[in-house]
């Protein structure tokens, strides 16, 4: 459940759970992502939204609208503006999690999932890309930590206790990370991203310990175990 804010307005929830198929076709969309991300720390207009996306009004209209029907933006205050009622908007939950059922493997679900997944993949792709061009990512070996990209692609045999461990450490990362964007109230806390991917794979994909064709260390990220 979300709280209240200063001024009375609801402020969204720590986290919200997508339980449904339709749900995850429509926050896949790459631009309502950007819409949702613009709704969440202050409330906008749909005219305010249009503005900071260099988008049409008509357009984001359509998405607003889906976003609202399917619970991932809410109205959480109205303005009589001379004949009109201005709306504002805001999302739901800081962060939107997948329903475990959702992983129960059907054509509907895997289509959607796997448009889910290619959309996080590209924008964080495009994240990176955008921060190193910003100068915001140092590539250097003996950067700073905070100046540091950090980045594992690859496989390891695990037996189930040893994965069980593994996973409670990943959530517990996780839950961090997420619980650190409530604690930044200083004017120097700077934004940082973070995609995690863990689950059983297939025996012989690309990556799996021994396989030659693994590249698990991506050549250009800094290696963090150079810092002290």
């Amino acid at each position: 459940m979300g709280g209240t804010q200063p001024d009375g307005q609801p402020q969204p929830a720590a986290n919200y759970t997508i339980t449904n198929l339709e749900t995850l076709r429509v926050i896949s969309d790459p631009l309502r992502q950007r819409i949702i991300e613009s709704l969440t720390n202050e409330p906008h207009t749909v005219k305010q939204v249009a503005a900071s996306l260099g988008l049409s009004l008509t357009k984001i209209y359509y998405h607003i609208n889906l976003l609202e029907e399917h619970g991932l933006i809410r109205v959480v205050a109205t303005r009589q503006v001379s004949n009109i009622v201005e709306k504002h908007y805001q999302a739901t939950a800081h962060k939107f999690n997948l329903d475990r059922s959702l992983l129960t493997f059907s054509e509907g679900a895997d289509d959607a999932i796997g448009s889910f997944v290619s959309e996080a993949v590209d924008n964080t792709r495009a994240q990176i890309r955008a921060s190193r061009q910003a100068g915001l990512i140092d590539p250097a070996k003996d950067a700073p930590r905070y100046r540091s990209l950090i980045m594992l692609v690859g496989t390891s045999k695990l037996s189930a206790a040893r994965a069980d461990d593994f996973y409670q450490q990943v959530q517990l990362l996780a839950e961090q990370f997420s619980e650190a964007d409530y604690e930044a109230v200083s004017d120097e806390a700077h934004p940082y991203s973070m995609m995690i991917a863990l689950y059983p794979a297939l025996p012989g994909q690309p990556g799996e310990a021994g396989d030659e064709t693994s590249s698990p260390i991506n050549q250009e990220v800094s290696d963090a175990s150079s810092h002290p």
